[in-house]
C-alpha cells in the first residue's frame, strides 16, 4: 500500500543518519529495503522494485561479510537473494537470475545441514526449492519444476504433520499441493494432477471454514476447486466438473468481497461462472437460466480481452512492456472477436 511505502521510506531515512557498521541498523535498512521491494514488485513498479532489492542485497552481503558467524545474517541474505531472483524473471532476465537462485538454495541448503531439525532452516529450504521451480517454469522446464516442488512438498509436510506450525504450516503444505498439480497439468497428467488438486482442498477447506478472513489461503482454494472442474472437464465428468466450478463461484464471490482490489479474483469468478455454464450445456440443460448466464460471461469475457489489449497498447505506447507481452496483442484480439461472435450466436440462437 502507499502507506507501507511511505512508512519504509521514513523509517529508511532515518536509519541512513546512523551507525552503519551497527549490526542491528544494518539489518532493519535492510529489511526495510527488501520489504519495499515486495511491495514495489507486487505492485508492478519493477523500476523501484530493482533499486529498493539492490539495495537489500548489497546491504545483506555487507552484514554477512562483516558478522560470517551470525545465522540470521545469512538468512536475510538467502531471503535477498530468492527475491533478486523472482525480479529478474519479471524482467525476462531468465540467464541473470540463475546466478542469486543457486546461490539461495546453496544458502539454506547449508543452513539445513548445519540445523536439520530446525524449523526455519527446513521452511526455508522448501522456499528456495520454490524459488528455483518458478525460474524452471519462467524457462518452460516443468520437469525440472515439478522435482523442485515435490521437494517443497515433502519438508513442509512433514513439518505440518509432525504439528509444527500450526495453519500456517498446513497453509503451506496446501499451497505445495497446488503448485505439484499446475506441473502435473502442464505435463499432461490429469489423473495426478486431480489427486494433488484434491489434497490441497481436504488440507484448505477446514483451515477456510475456521478462518475465511485469510485471502490468500482462500484463493488457493478457489484455484483448487477451478483445477478439479478443469480436469474433471477434460475427462467429460460434467457433473462433478459442474460441482467444482460452483464451489469455485461461491468462493470467488466471498473473495471479492474480502479482496476487491485483486483483479485475478475477479477473473477467475468469470472463468468460474462461465465454465459452470458450459457444463450445463452440455449436461443439456439449454434452459433460459443456462444460456443466459453464458451470455452474461461470454461478454464480460470479450470485455476483458478488450481491455486488456487496451493496456497493452498502452504500456507499449510508454515503453513498458514485459518482454512476451507484445506477443499477447494478436492473441487478445483474436480471443475478444470470437468472445463477440459466439454471444451475438448465442443471442440470435435465444427462444422468443
Amino acid at each position: 500500500s502507499d502507506e507501507a511505502l511511505a512508512a519504509c521510506a521514513r523509517a529508511g531515512e532515518l536509519l541512513a543518519g546512523l551507525d552503519r557498521m551497527d549490526l542491528g541498523v544494518m539489518r532493519q535498512a535492510q529489511l526495510l529495503a527488501w520489504r519495499r521491494g515486495q511491495i514495489q514488485r507486487a505492485r508492478r513498479d519493477l523500476v523501484g522494485a530493482e533499486s529498493s532489492l539492490n539495495r537489500a542485497l548489497l546491504l545483506a552481503e555487507a552484514v554477512s561479510v562483516a558478522f560470517p558467524d551470525d545465522g540470521q545474517a545469512a538468512r536475510d541474505l538467502g531471503l535477498a537473494l530468492g527475491e533478486q531472483g523472482s525480479l529478474l524473471i519479471d524482467l525476462g532476465q531468465l540467464d541473470q537470475a540463475a546466478d542469486p537462485m543457486q546461490r539461495q538454495l546453496e544458502l539454506f541448503e547449508r543452513l539445513h545441514a548445519a540445523g536439520p531439525d530446525e524449523v526455519v532452516a527446513q521452511i526455508d529450504l522448501a522456499l528456495a526449492y520454490e524459488k528455483r521451480a518458478e525460474w524452471s517454469v519462467a524457462r518452460g522446464e516443468w520437469q525440472a519444476a515439478l522435482q523442485d516442488r515435490r521437494r517443497a512438498l515433502a519438508l513442509d509436510s512433514g513439518l505440518a504433520s509432525r504439528g509444527v506450525g500450526g495453519p500456517v504450516a498446513l497453509s503451506r503444505w496446501g499451497h505445495d499441493e497446488l503448485l505439484v498439480s499446475d506441473a502435473e497439468l502442464a505435463l499432461g497428467r490429469g489423473a495426478d494432477a486431480l489427486a494433488s488438486a484434491l489434497r490441497a482442498i481436504e488440507i484448505l477447506t477446514p483451515l477456510h471454514a475456521a478462518d475465511g478472513a485469510d485471502a490468500p489461503r482462500a484463493r488457493d482454494l478457489l484455484v483448487a476447486e477451478l483445477r478439479v472442474g478443469e480436469v474433471r472437464l477434460a475427462e467429460q465428468d460434467f457433473e462433478r466438473a459442474l460441482s467444482a466450478f460452483e464451489r469455485g463461484q461461491q468462493l470467488a464471490g466471498a473473495l471479492v468481497q474480502l479482496d476487491p482490489q485483486h483483479g485475478a479474483t475477479r477473473r477467475l469468478q468469470m472463468v468460474a461462472g462461465y465454465f459452470r455454464a458450459v457444463c450445463h450445456q452440455a449436461l443439456g440443460r439449454q434452459d433460459q437460466l443456462a444460456l443466459a448466464e453464458r451470455v452474461v460471461h461470454m461478454a464480460r469475457a470479450a470485455e476483458l480481452f478488450v481491455e486488456t489489449q487496451r493496456l497493452t497498447a498502452q504500456l507499449a505506447q510508454a515503453g513498458m512492456l514485459q518482454p512476451g507481452d507484445a506477443d499477447m496483442e494478436p492473441v487478445l484480439e483474436t480471443e475478444a472477436r470470437a468472445c463477440e461472435r459466439e454471444r451475438a450466436a448465442l443471442m440470435r440462437s435465444r427462444d422468443p
